[in-house]
């Protein structure tokens, strides 16, 4: 008695999401008399998913570990013709199979699915949001590039999860940087960490391609509380900035110790644009590590005369309370005006 009581609630439940269904259905594209949700039930399990491996305190990195679903041979014909039929639809599909990722499943309708799988009075092709999630995914693979505005506007929504937006964020990056590097920008601002973290980081991996996203980083980084995020920040303004005199300056003002040393070293080395390197130098005497205040001394000695106007700065370093610091203000002085 119980199972018939049950069994009808399920009947009723799914008379109601079928003629809810039935509005979204009349304008749903279709190819070849089949609607789209009906081809992607017909692709293979055999797509690509990806996990996210650590990367510092609280930080996921973009570099993936590909985990394979595999499904029997069989399913290469069917396969290949939702396919085919996807490519057909194009990105006239894509604001359904975006509706598809949004979606979630109510507690009653999670009871309803579960109490009619068990069944088997009915024979019915039911499928939860997370499975219809699944195969709207495989679809987008599909479309490639043509998915990027669909992955775009799943990557910028904040109401969506960590998971699937990283999701986006990387399938987002095989696009290209011309389709990706505008919302990777949009999203350096984001709330949650490792959605902006992992934006930076895809943008360095374009490289100059991801110029564009210089202004985003400057206006950003400066705000970022987390040291791990500011690195990844920091990296993404070394690697897209394609002028090397400003990028080595970016890494005086944005990267720990170690790096601030080697970029005064390199200008120095250089001896590039002194219009902007010099002054950059000398404010780097004041650095609070002493070996970065000892390669900014050292890289005025490299300008010779032309950093003249570095010498009040470099007479206060002589009295630096490092003796390293000391000795190269004193040679570099005499490098400098050697009268």
């Amino acid at each position: 008695m119980r199972k018939r009581v049950w069994l009808a609630v399920a009947i009723v439940g799914v008379a109601l999401v079928t003629g809810l269904l039935l509005v979204v259905l009349r304008s749903e594209p279709r190819y070849q008399g089949r609607r789209l949700t009906s081809w992607i039930e017909d692709l293979s399990t055999t797509v690509l998913f990806w996990n996210f491996t650590g990367y510092g305190p609280g930080v996921a990195s973009v570099v993936p570990t590909p985990v394979f679903f595999r499904s029997g041979s069989a399913q290469v014909d069917l396969d290949f013709k939702a396919r085919e039929a996807i490519r057909g639809i194009g990105t006239n599909g894509l604001p359904r199979l975006v509706q598809l990722i949004r979606h979630e499943d109510s507690p009653l309708s999670v009871k309803v699915l579960s109490l009619l799988k068990k069944q088997s009075v009915l024979k019915l092709k039911i499928y939860s949001a997370d499975e219809r999630r699944a195969q709207a995914f495989r679809a987008l693979t599909v479309l490639g590039i043509e998915a990027a505005p669909a992955w775009t506007e799943i990557l910028v929504d904040e109401h969506l999860s960590v998971k699937i937006r990283e999701t986006a964020l990387l399938s987002l990056g095989y696009a290209g940087p011309e389709a990706a590097v505008p919302p990777l920008i949009a999203c350096l601002c984001a709330t949650n960490t490792l959605i902006r973290t992992n934006a930076a980081m895809l943008l360095s991996s374009f490289g100059y391609k991801a110029k564009a996203a210089i202004p985003a980083l400057l206006s950003t980084i400066g705000n970022e509380n987390d040291p791990a995020v500011r690195t990844v920040f920091a990296d993404a303004l070394r690697h897209c900035e394609p002028d090397t005199v400003v990028c080595l300056i970016r890494s005086l003002m944005y990267d720990p110790p170690t790096f601030r040393a080697g970029a005064a070293t390199s200008l120095g080395l250089l001896k590039q644009r002194p219009e902007v390197s010099i002054p950059a130098l000398i404010y780097y005497l004041d650095d609070p590590d002493a070996h970065v205040r000892e390669s900014a001394v050292s890289a005025l000695a490299d300008f010779g005369p032309e950093a003249h106007s570095a010498t009040p700065s470099l007479l206060k370093a002589c009295n630096d309370p490092k003796k390293y610091v000391r000795i190269a203000a004193t040679n570099a002085l005499a490098q400098i005006d050697p009268h």
